[in-house]
């Protein structure tokens, strides 16, 4: 929120209600703040960084073995033949190979994919993200599902944030 006096501006955070205060005619040091586009909201940069997906979560080294199984399926078929599916036909061809290769993993920690010879965990990542691909693409799924989106409590203090409302 921006509200201003003859003698200063105030920026408060509309998430989290950090303040910063500049002298009227002054620009405040607002380095690393976001407005909002309607220019009447601000966002600091906490909030801001909270707002984009933690990418530096995944541990991209695991994400290696998954590659070589997609790079597989790419020779062994055509590459991006998965994004022709249907949802019904990329449930039962995609879901049910992670759901085998998952099996595989439960009774044998170490299981290898005879056909591809990469470990069954590493398919189950595939075949995951590329039912996801699927999902996302048919439209049943967004890219990206946004913040805070963990559990009825979080989205109920989100609300009641966005609403300007005590949480009880």
């Amino acid at each position: 929120m921006i509200t201003s006096t003859a003698t200063e501006a105030r920026y408060s955070c509309d998430a989290c209600e950090a303040t910063v205060v500049a002298k009227a005619g002054h620009l405040p040091m607002l380095s690393g703040w976001l407005l909002d586009p309607d220019g009447q909201g601000v966002l600091c940069p906490g909030c801001r960084r909270a707002r984009k997906p933690p990418m530096h979560l995944i541990p991209l080294h695991a994400l290696r073995g998954a590659a070589r199984v997609m790079n597989t399926g790419d020779r062994k078929y055509r590459p991006g033949d998965y994004r022709a599916r249907d949802l019904a036909e990329a449930k039962r061809m995609f879901l049910d190979s992670m759901l085998r290769h998952l099996a595989e993993v439960e009774e044998h920690e170490l299981a290898v994919d005879e056909d591809s010879g990469a470990p069954s965990l590493d398919h189950v990542i595939a075949q995951a993200l590329i039912y996801r691909v699927v999902l996302q693409e048919a439209g049943a799924l967004e890219a990206d599902p946004g913040p805070l989106r963990v559990g009825p409590v979080v989205v109920e203090a989100v609300e009641a944030v966005e609403a300007k409302e005590p949480v009880a």
